[in-house]
């Protein structure tokens, strides 16, 4: 059985769509843990009448938390074999938990697609491909390969519960790659497939899109990340995953023209020395960021970029 973990909070909007979705999946073998992390609108109401008409969907009310804590709460009550998160505003298509458990089939770590357009929903794949877990992890990290999304993974509880992991209560951003992270350090084999069968609703309104102190808990959640593996061995100390995070804030709020929290980046972190860290990454793209920073330095690179 496959536990289908959806954390809800002001999802009315769109939530019957995600969970007629899920009602509709060709795999019948899941339950649904909905977690209503103490949404003020009709969100509860919406879950109960699938909860009434079918036993697999399950509704559990909690004050509001945020969606790590609605993540941990259902985590705690999952009885599949299998774990996968869908977003209460997201869309599945109906062969998405079938396809799921066909790469999954023989023990690998499954991943899919998504799409950012529902008229791209596909129900075949054209492509599908196999890495060591160690490997996966490092393709993550140096950007050579897209970077997944924890909505279109298959987890194995069992991994889950011997390893006591859950998502780290109070961080807003990045919080999904942190979980997925720890996990696949227990993994061997990652399948990969380029099946779009997840709908990707993109949110304005979301945590993703707002840029305030709370979104560098992203960088947080990669100091996290970096410090768990290198305990780990995966990647040594010499690496790039928190200058790249930093790397990121810089641009982006150098870019929205969000000079408060420009400042406050620089005030935290030695950007300067996290720039030139990042001239040794392996995507040019990085590397030309990081040179133009260096070349014009603080002021005049937040002036030009905030101009573009």
């Amino acid at each position: 059985m496959i536990s289908i973990i959806i954390p809800i909070y002001k999802a009315e909007p769109y939530l019957r769509e995600c969970l007629e979705s899920v009602q509709k999946q060709t795999y019948k073998d899941f339950e649904v843990v909905c977690i209503n992390d103490g949404s003020p609108d009709n969100s509860s109401a919406i879950c109960q009448q699938f909860v009434d008409i079918d036993d697999r969907f399950r509704l559990f009310n909690q004050e509001n938390g945020g969606v790590s804590s609605a993540r941990n709460k259902a985590l705690n009550e999952v009885r599949g074999e299998y774990v996968c998160f869908v977003d209460s505003d997201d869309v599945i298509e109906p062969h998405f938990l079938e396809h799921l458990v066909g790469l999954a089939n023989d023990g690998a770590f499954a991943v899919c697609s998504y799409s950012r357009s529902l008229s791209e929903v596909t129900s075949t794949a054209t492509k599908i491909s196999e890495y060591n877990a160690k490997d996966f992890i490092h393709h993550i990290l140096n950007e050579s390969i897209e970077h997944p999304n924890i909505c279109m993974m298959l987890f194995k509880n069992s991994i889950i519960q011997a390893k006591q992991l859950n998502f780290t209560v109070g961080c807003v951003r990045n919080e999904d790659t942190e979980f997925y992270m720890k996990y696949l350090v227990n993994e061997t084999k990652v399948r990969v497939s380029d099946y779009k069968g997840y709908y990707y609703r993109d949110n304005e309104n979301s945590a993703a899109h707002m840029f305030n102190v709370k979104s560098l808990t992203f960088i947080e959640a990669d100091e996290r990340i970096s410090n768990f593996l290198i305990q780990n061995e995966i990647i040594t100390e010499d690496n790039h995953i928190v200058p790249a995070s930093v790397q990121y804030f810089v641009y982006q709020t150098a870019r929205q023209g969000n000079k408060e929290l420009y400042d406050y980046i620089h005030e935290h972190y030695d950007v300067k020395q996290m720039m030139m860290k990042m001239t040794s990454f392996p995507r040019l793209t990085r590397k030309g960021v990081a040179y133009c920073y260096l070349i014009l330095r603080k002021s005049l690179f937040y002036l030009i970029i905030s101009k573009l």
